[in-house]
């Protein structure tokens, strides 16, 4: 029987994270803990060298990061290709993703309203979180294929399984008007059937798909969401990066090694009632 520690143990799994956001960042940091090597994409180049200026203090040598557009296939092609030379490629987060707040091109009296939408908007997240997710995850899965085993992990949203509630925003952010917007809810869905399909895709051979489904996480909202939000939980708060930090190493890591084609909910209980 492995020990607790070789269970959860990273050690010398390369994983690819998509997007060095809020929680991409986080997810690079965790997997670093556990002894991975990582390779961060995202195509701001800024957000790279913050994230790379603060993970290489205490981790110099097992991060490295690259300028990747995630919805071109000629971009990613030579930029896994690349990884890949430098170490073999173990697992990918498929992280980056389009939460949409208020688009300045919306003139609608309400920002955000399904029947001012603007269809722009709605294609640019469908390109990001659904065809971003399925290039990188295909570029990925030809060096998996290859050795026949790997673990990859889809993020999805506790929206991507029940609709927002609009009045959340009415009680939060009590001096505006706005809706959430339906195109950020429908790619995440579509995420957890991305999940389900690969999954049993890849059935009979060591390469494992997952997807993680968390709840909000507190980014600077103001004290009015925050209160909103947090009623509705059975924990009584928002999560904060570090709440998925486990869960993330657990579906990479062998102590998940029966698990497949299932969706990990850590959302402090919005969705279990």
């Amino acid at each position: 029987m492995k020990t607790l520690n070789e269970l959860f143990s990273l050690k010398g799994q390369h994983i690819i994270v998509s997007g060095c956001g809020l929680l991409g960042s986080h997810f690079a940091e965790a997997l670093l803990v556990a002894n991975a090597k990582v390779s961060l994409l995202d195509i701001n180049k800024e957000n790279l060298k913050i994230a790379s200026n603060h993970l290489n203090k205490n981790y110099k040598g097992k991060l490295k990061t690259y300028c990747c557009d995630i919805t071109s296939k000629e971009s990613l092609k030579d930029t896994i290709k690349s990884i890949e030379s430098d170490y073999p490629i173990y697992g990918l987060i498929n992280t980056a993703a389009i939460d949409p707040k208020t688009d300045p091109k919306n003139t609608s009296s309400v920002p955000g309203d399904f029947l001012e939408y603007p269809v722009e908007s709605w294609r640019l997240s469908m390109e990001v979180n659904v065809t971003g997710s399925f290039l990188l995850t295909q570029e990925v899965s030809r060096y998996l294929s290859k050795r026949g085993e790997g673990s990859i992990v889809n993020i999805s949203s506790t929206y991507g399984i029940v609709g927002p509630d609009q009045k959340l925003y009415e009680e939060g952010v009590p001096d505006k008007s706005f809706k959430k917007p339906g195109d950020y809810p429908t790619s995440k869905a579509a995420i957890i059937g991305f999940t389900k399909y690969l999954a049993a895709y890849f059935a009979n051979t060591k390469i494992r798909v997952n997807c993680l489904v968390p709840g909000g996480v507190f980014n600077n909202h103001s004290q009015a969401f925050v209160k909103a939000y947090s009623s509705r939980t059975l924990m009584g708060r928002m999560g904060n990066p570090n709440d998925y930090s486990g869960a993330v190493i657990y579906l990479l890591s062998n102590a998940s090694s029966y698990v497949t084609g299932t969706s990990l909910v850590v959302d402090g209980g919005w969705t279990a009632i």
